[in-house]
């Protein structure tokens, strides 16, 4: 996770968070970083100043999935961090990942469990796909 994720996590704004403190560290400016912030599987989608602008103010509206990618790339992070970002933002979904084989699972728990009851959730689930997968060979 990017540098504040304790934070980031306790925010309900995750993302707009996320970019206000990546200008704040780097110090660049919205429209540098709009420079540098282009999709790229289509090079013609560039993240403009005036959305940055309000994402920085939690205004802007979920982005669309090559806003992210862009983003990424603009902010040399993972694609899947920022997903994660914005599914809390704008869903408001915590996002755990369980892998099994490649694949992610995404599961609701309560918002009122702790960290430590999550992490077994996670663990529990993740043991469960891999007695599964074990069983289908």
């Amino acid at each position: 996770m990017p540098t504040g994720e304790g934070s980031m996590k306790a925010s309900r704004t995750p993302l707009s968070d996320y970019v206000n403190a990546y200008l704040e560290r780097t110090q660049i400016t919205r429209h540098q970083l709009s420079k540098r912030s282009v999709d790229p599987e289509n090079p013609r989608n560039v993240i403009y100043p005036q959305w940055l602008e309000a994402l920085q103010g939690a205004r802007a509206p979920a982005p669309e999935l090559w806003r992210l990618r862009a983003l990424a790339a603009g902010t040399n992070t993972s694609l899947d961090q920022l997903k994660q970002m914005a599914a809390k933002q704008w869903l408001e979904y915590d996002v755990a990942e369980v892998l099994s084989d490649g694949e992610l699972l995404m599961i609701a728990v309560p918002r009122s469990l702790s960290e430590e009851k999550r992490r077994r959730i996670k663990r529990l689930a993740e043991a469960m796909a891999r007695e599964e997968a074990a069983a289908d060979e």
